[in-house]
């Protein structure tokens, strides 16, 4: 599962919902639409919300050095962590494929953040945003994919070391323009990447914990602090005031083999994903992928289709209305 916590962001075209209308899921979590995303957040109480309240205030101020005290749960996530420069560990965003061939895929239930969106082809690809390295039981992260433009944008808010297997040349232009810190399993950092000899290329490429563990103090980035504005979060409804189980959004980004769905699970107050209408599982966990968080976000048709049959997405602009479903 994506931890308790995971968040999920989806992007979907305005034709691909069906079941429910477009629905944030959960206290907070994450953009898109065309795009889908999910994200895993654990609960957080009163004093946390404050202090992150004070936090947001600092940033607009300029200020980004979190004091001690908010150090005490994740920014990314809301996960509970030790006061200490270890508690917030600089985000690591990797491309994950989601071809049918590449499924299930590995270590996507280590992610803080996911985000799902169309690719060429009809094909969805997932942006997976951990903390750090992630958990240390994330010993194969992929298939890794290449790079796209509009992920870049998502990707750059947490300043991440950006993971990928090269990209469109609008992309790898995005990773110059954003100051990214590249992470390219094709390029001079293939050596934190591997190919497993059992599968296809170019749908076996992985990287893992430890792997990302190296890159992260090679390129020094083990001691920085992060500087995105944190999300609100607050504590667990109790079972007895929580929705029944059975509610759902399913999106078809392009057809049956590209679909998702997500089913409330009041027991564990999660969001349950399906991916084709099959249980989508971690093979590093053999559990279903759940997420706290779901946000569906409806984006205009693709503006245009590019080399390859690439896509160009508008994921630029502003949500009037939104439904919550309170967790």
């Amino acid at each position: 599962m994506f931890s308790a916590t995971a968040h999920f962001v989806l992007h979907a075209s305005k034709s691909a919902l069906a079941g429910k209308r477009p629905v944030l899921i959960g206290a907070v979590s994450m953009l898109a639409c065309g795009v889908v995303a999910w994200t895993v957040l654990a609960g957080i109480g009163k004093n946390a919300f404050r202090a992150l309240t004070r936090q947001s205030a600092m940033l607009a101020q300029g200020q980004t050095t979190a004091p001690v005290e908010l150090q005490r749960y994740r920014l990314l996530d809301g996960i509970p962590v030790e006061k200490g420069h270890t508690a917030n560990p600089q985000p690591v965003a990797i491309m994950i494929e989601n071809l049918p061939v590449t499924r299930p895929q590995s270590g996507l239930s280590g992610a803080s953040i996911v985000y799902e969106a169309l690719v060429e082809g009809g094909a969805t690809r997932f942006l997976a945003v951990y903390a750090g390295a992630g958990p240390l039981s994330l010993s194969k992260i992929g298939p890794v994919r290449s790079a796209r433009s509009y992920y870049l944008e998502w990707a750059s808010e947490f300043g991440p070391l950006y993971g990928h297997a090269g990209g469109s040349p609008e992309a790898l232009r995005a990773i110059l323009d954003f100051h990214m810190k590249d992470f390219n399993g094709i390029g001079r950092e293939a050596r934190y990447f591997w190919r497993d000899r059992g599968l296809s290329a170019p749908h076996n490429l992985f990287t893992s914990n430890e792997f990302i563990t190296r890159a992260l103090h090679d390129m020094d980035l083990t001691n920085g602090r992060p500087n995105f504005r944190s999300w609100f979060f607050k504590d667990e409804v109790p079972l007895a005031q929580r929705p029944a189980s059975g509610q759902f959004v399913r999106i078809d980004f392009s057809g049956l083999a590209f679909q998702a769905e997500w089913r409330y699970d009041q027991a564990t107050n999660a969001y349950l994903r399906l991916n084709a209408g099959q249980i989508h599982i971690d093979t590093l966990t053999g559990e279903q992928l759940r997420a706290k968080n779901v946000i569906v976000q409806v984006i205009p048709p693709v503006l245009a289709v590019g080399e390859k049959g690439r896509l160009t997405l508008d994921v630029h602009g502003r949500t009037e209305r939104v439904n919550r479903c309170a967790l």
